[in-house]
């Protein structure tokens, strides 16, 4: 019998080798378990019955901690429609996806499940430091993601992919004056419009007016609009409610003051080139109320064909700060 040709050793490690590093580079990156601690807060501490808030009625809230190390820095998030889990994205370009418990009342309640990742660049491997802080995130019509970056202001486009960001992303164009913006002032609120569109507000960078700078368009590039904010508030999220409107989620800080948080409503036809957006308020959130560097929010129908809002807090990775997450009712108008 004839034997078939022994492939040389040195030959076939190396063809080994290479094989593994080919495999290595396009396989997606993975998934990973992570352990959630939480606990159930009140809208206000000194009194836990309180359940209103300005236009916003208290819905549940945890608070939301884990031993592990890549934990933390949550700066947005969206919610799946059923509100059964949420994806968050944090300052160091991981990603976070939480399963949600509700109680008998439709509050809600617990954590259920929690798995994490990277998100990675257009090299396949995940981001560096100095170029990972994601802030915000924006469902794409395809079912992928439209991530805004600060530290490297730009916005990037991922295909839809399981586990989410594992796939290389692409260049979005980049909205004009957008390199204008100091390092922590790009985009720190994104939202989708439903039309194909995206809004995306900057954090710091101002106009010769005071509001702040943004834009509004897509894959065809960006058109420049203003935003006006509450003063002493910045803009940090935004979110298409279910009626079309948008809300926009604004945070202050002060030394002695502390937080504070801000939503305003956005006419749902509002948001086109050269408009100055001006948002009517929804609620104040500050002391005595619960409150911390709130900087993502997004909305759903609930099961009532209420309108339902989460909000999360970034804790910077500090010992002072914490991560809520938080669920409101918009109160119906006749209340």
């Amino acid at each position: 019998m004839t034997r078939p040709s022994a492939i040389p050793p040195p030959l076939f490690r190396f063809g080994a080798a290479t094989f593994a590093l080919w495999i290595a580079a396009w396989a997606p990156a993975a998934a990973d378990p992570i352990q959630i601690f939480f606990s159930a807060v009140p809208l206000q501490q000194e009194a836990p019955d309180q359940d209103r808030v300005g236009g916003l009625v208290f819905r549940g809230g945890l608070t939301l901690s884990s031993s592990d190390r890549r934990f933390g820095g949550w700066s947005d998030l969206r919610v799946d429609a059923d509100g059964k889990s949420v994806l968050m994205l944090s300052d160091i370009g991981r990603w976070l996806r939480l399963g949600l418990g509700y109680d008998g009342q439709g509050r809600l309640s617990s954590i259920e499940s929690a798995e994490t990742g990277p998100l990675i660049g257009k090299d396949r491997q995940p981001l560096a430091t100095f170029s990972n802080d994601s802030e915000g995130l924006a469902r794409a019509e395809d079912g992928g993601w439209i991530v805004s970056f600060e530290n490297g202001h730009r916005l990037w486009r991922y295909p839809l992919a399981s586990p989410p960001f594992s796939l290389p992303p692409v260049d979005m164009p980049t909205p004009p004056g957008l390199g204008d913006a100091s390092f922590n002032d790009g985009i720190e609120a994104l939202t989708a419009l439903g039309d194909g569109r995206f809004l995306a507000l900057t954090e710091g960078l101002y106009d010769a007016t005071g509001a702040n700078v943004g834009w509004v368009g897509g894959a065809g590039g960006f058109a420049p609009l203003a935003y006006v904010a509450a003063p002493g508030f910045k803009p940090t999220a935004a979110a298409l409610l279910p009626d079309g409107d948008v809300v926009v989620l604004e945070r202050r800080f002060s030394l002695f003051g502390g937080f504070a948080a801000r939503l305003a409503r956005v006419q749902g036809g509002a948001p086109v080139a050269g408009a100055r957006l001006t948002g009517a308020e929804i609620a104040r959130l500050q002391q005595p109320f619960i409150i911390d560097n709130f900087e993502g929010i997004d909305a759903r129908t609930g099961p009532l064909g209420e309108t339902l809002l989460y909000v999360v807090s970034d804790d910077n990775f500090s010992v002072f700060q914490r991560t809520l997450l938080l669920m409101f009712a918009l109160a119906a108008p006749d209340r």
